[in-house]
């Protein structure tokens, strides 16, 4: 170690505090770096393993080639495993006219294959030979024929066939089924392949097919040592490393083995959180252009701390470096003494902080995992993924930080003069002008706010720092927390105004009974309410609306309406519920006889813009009424108050109309077009729909139902909000700690810079007391003045936000001011620490010692 490096080593360890303030400094602003790296990472795995366990390990998979073709392409590609399934055809198993899936799909799978596609096992194993056979729930319930593990169960293969535009078209998978709901000529038929067999149930699966699907899923083994090399399969390929030119090299591959483009099938999902696509990359873009803000934000923060302390070693040092060019050290051994001391704030913070990057990211996976994966709602574990590149990006990136934050005040120390250090004046440039108060000033904040005012005068740089660090924090804080504050405002108004739980739509009318009485069986339903909706809007009468409709119902259809114009259209929509809850409801039994009688929803939901209101569209009186298409309906209630399941007007269309039951059958041209709805209430939304679906399959339930759980989605938003909002909180947290420590080295070596200063006024007179409210004003000073930058951009941000996030209720002035009130709050309470903090020891020492300080 030279001599320069010796006198800067001593320096640091002279200057502990400082040194280790900054060390910290440098230390939080690496691990933020390899955190941030590391949470783009590690999250994207992860969306990377939800992804395969929906859709399966494989990102290209060849259809409907031969197994001579398909050990070809394998032989072409770079694959990390490949695996073979074949499809063997429907077989028919229920021909209930009603049942949308009268067929047994029936697939066949090799032993790696039950591994890497997603089967969700029940009971039993998987099948281990031929002859065994996984058949779905669905299947093993049947109520007109079930199954158990240990049964044999026979299949007869065949194809569907429909006319297609005139074209006779084979039907896959992914096509719904045609029969008789569709006109005679495109309803399919089944035409066998005469391919028999039998097989011995081994377990049972999930049912993991859509809607629309009309085979209920089935899988049996497919030994490949068998398959002719003449037999068509399907051949999944997951490669042992994803590139750009992966779409090149599997098309080049199937080409060479005689297959078409048409038969290659891409898990673009899996490949665009890759970076793969042939389209645009949307995704990658934004992780991409997130991780290189958060990292640029994290080092202007860290230049701003790490600048900020070489410069006060360089005007502590300025003497020093004096001194030894006079005894004639060059400028470049000054630079190098200033790069020195980065050099070793670096080997010392760089390894701590990727360390501490690496530590932080796994506590706070380890203690959110089990809340993502609930709210991602499967159950795929979250583990924190460390890569070489992560880590060679946050030396990088903080290699370039330290290098720009010593090289500058490097530069400066490089050209003091012998003659400008023994003087201590080179920062001391300020003319009386520059320092002058207005007597307004002195009246107003007395002699130690004007001593205040003129101190923060003279000191501009320094000032100008800390006020950007404080307004930095401050803007940063308050974005975030309008964020998050909006997020969760926009989830409980885009799922709160339904008041159900869950709902089960869609049953037949045949099976309506038999589903009330299962579901009022279920003993974690609390409320349950059946709602039929009408498919079809009908019209008021348009003489009988315009009389009706308020000035906001003609304001909220202002597009459409006009009092001369004779097409104006208002639209109700009809829901129907049991007598009972209506006569529940209303409060009087609805006799039945004496015409159709109806609740009306006077509630519609008016959009200007972002902002959204409730408003009351028709002027009614209970007995009034009201002629709609052909039908008259007597109003018993007007009330916004909804029945569990019925909805308001929406925005600019239609009224809400309630009516029982009974009066469906008015509605003879509607009615069979009527689905059942059940809307429910529980106190377990977590299982309520494996409830449902088992009570369901106990009662042989053939309706082509859906089952939408609101309170779980409510739930899984709000934890993804809590995720978010950890690690956003997290990240403004850590770089409002670079900035407070930025904020406490600088105020701190300001007040020992200025020690002689403090001596001198104490010397004429300054009391302790008069002394402690300069300080306040001067911590007031810096507050305010971060306040008055500060404020105006997190408002703008703050409105900004509410506009892409959220709406802004007429009725209700959403604001997030207990975020701004705690952001100003600690604007001010840092200020003060920092300044009591740093006055501490000036406040006890003696004036004859502090008027023989040296300073600049």
């Amino acid at each position: 170690m030279n001599i320069m490096n010796s006198l800067t080593w001593k320096h640091m360890k002279a200057n502990k505090k400082r040194t280790i303030v900054t060390i910290l400094g440098v230390i939080i602003s690496v691990a933020m770096i390899t955190a941030v790296s590391t949470a783009a990472l590690t999250f994207t795995t992860y969306l990377q393993n939800i992804q395969i366990q929906r859709g399966g390990a494989w990102h290209v998979k060849y259809v409907d080639v031969t197994k001579q073709q398909g050990n070809k392409i394998i032989d072409e590609l770079d694959e990390k495993f490949s695996f073979y399934t074949q499809v063997k055809g429907y077989s028919k198993w229920n021909d209930t006219s009603k049942v949308v899936k009268p067929y047994i799909y029936v697939e066949a799978y090799d032993s790696t294959a039950f591994d890497k596609l997603p089967v969700t096992l029940l009971d039993g194993r998987f099948p281990e030979k031929a002859g065994e056979i996984i058949v779905s729930k669905e299947i093993s319930n049947n109520k007109e024929e079930s199954y158990k593990i240990g049964d044999s169960i026979s299949m007869e293969y065949g194809k569907r066939f429909a006319m297609v535009e005139g074209e006779q078209k084979e039907f896959k998978q992914d096509v719904e089924f045609h029969g008789d709901t569709f006109p005679v000529e495109e309803q399919e038929t089944w035409k066998s392949t005469g391919e028999k067999e039998t097989y011995t149930i081994v377990g049972i699966i999930e049912s993991d097919e859509w809607f629309a699907m009309p085979g209920r899923r089935a899988i049996t083994f497919l030994d490949d040592n068998t398959v002719a090399n003449s037999d068509t399969l399907t051949v999944n390929v997951f490669m042992n490393k994803v590139s750009n030119d992966l779409y090149n090299q599997t098309m080049s591959a199937g080409k060479a083995a005689g297959v078409d483009e048409g038969q290659l099938v891409f898990q673009d999902d899996l490949l665009r959180l890759h970076g793969v696509s042939k389209f645009e990359d949307t995704y990658n873009k934004m992780i991409q252009i997130c991780t290189t803000i958060l990292i640029l934000i994290i080092m202007v923060g860290s230049i701003a701390l790490i600048y900020n302390s070489f410069a006060i070693s360089i005007n502590e040092r300025s003497k020093q470096f004096g001194m030894l060019s006079s005894i004639g050290a060059t400028k470049e051994q000054k630079r190098n003494a200033v790069l020195f001391e980065g050099v070793v704030t670096g080997a010392i913070s760089i390894p701590l902080g990727i360390i501490a990057g690496f530590v932080g990211m796994w506590t706070t996976f380890t203690l959110l995992g089990p809340i993502l994966e609930n709210a991602m709602g499967i159950n795929v574990g979250i583990k924190v993924v460390v890569s070489s590149e992560s880590i060679i990006a946050a030396v990088i990136f903080s290699v370039i930080t330290i290098f720009i934050s010593a090289y500058l005040p490097a530069r400066k120390a490089a050209k003091i003069t012998p003659i400008d250090a023994i003087r201590q004046s080179r920062d001391i440039t300020v003319h009386a002008k520059q320092v002058k108060t207005s007597r307004l000033t002195q009246r107003l904040l007395g002699v130690e706010g004007d001593l205040a005012v003129k101190n923060l005068k003279r000191n501009r740089k320094h000032y100008r720092a800390l006020v950007f660090s404080l307004m930095i924090s401050l803007i940063l804080f308050i974005s975030v927390g309008s964020y998050v504050y909006y997020l969760k405002e926009s989830v409980m108004f885009a799922m709160g105004d339904d008041s159900y739980d869950v709902v089960v739509w869609n049953i037949d009318k045949e099976e309506e009974d038999t589903v009330s009485e299962l579901l009022k069986e279920l003993p974690n339903v609390t409320e349950g309410n059946a709602v039929i909706k009408l498919s079809e809007w009908l019209m008021m009468d348009k003489e009988q609306s315009q009389s009706l409709i308020t000035e906001e119902g003609k304001e909220a259809l202002e597009e459409n309406w006009s009092e001369n114009n004779s097409d104006f259209e208002f639209y109700c929509s009809l829901s129907f519920i049991t007598d009972d809850e209506y006569e529940r409801i209303v409060g009087k039994k609805n006799s039945g006889s004496d015409g159709i009688h109806a609740i009306l929803i006077n509630q519609q939901v008016r959009q200007r813009g972002y902002s959204l209101t409730d408003i009351e569209p028709l002027r009614a009186n209970v007995n009034d009424k009201i002629r709609i298409e052909d039908y008259e309906i007597q109003l018993d209630l007007i009330t916004k108050e909804r029945p569990l399941g019925v909805g308001f007007g929406t925005i600019g269309g239609d009224v809400s109309f309630v009516l029982p039951l009974s009066a469906l059958s008015e509605f003879e041209q509607f009615d069979t077009e009527a689905m059942y709805n059940y809307y429910l209430n529980t106190n377990d939304a977590e299982n309520i729909e494996d409830d449902i679906v088992d009570e369901f399959l106990r009662g042989g339930i053939q309706s082509n139902y859906t089952i939408y759980n609101q309170a779980v989605e409510i739930i899984r938003n709000n934890q993804i909000t809590t995720v978010f909002s950890v690690f956003a909180y997290g990240f403004i947290t850590l770089i409002s700690l670079i900035c407070i420590a930025n904020l406490f080295n600088t105020i701190s070596t300001s007040f020992a810079l200025r020690r002689r200063e403090f001596a001198m006024l104490k010397s004429i007179g300054m009391t302790p007391e008069v002394f402690r409210r300069m300080i306040r004003m001067e911590s007031l000073m810096y507050g305010i003045k971060a306040c008055i930058f500060g404020l105006p951009i997190s408002i703008a941000m703050t409105f900004w936000i509410k506009k892409a996030v959220s709406y802004n209720f007429d009725k209700y002035y959403a604001f997030p001011y207990m975020t701004y009130i705690i952001g100003i709050l600690a604007v001010f309470g840092v200020v003060g620490i920092a300044m009591l903090y740093s006055s501490r020891k000036i406040r006890k020492e003696n004036i004859v010692d502090g008027l023989k300080t040296e300073i600049n």
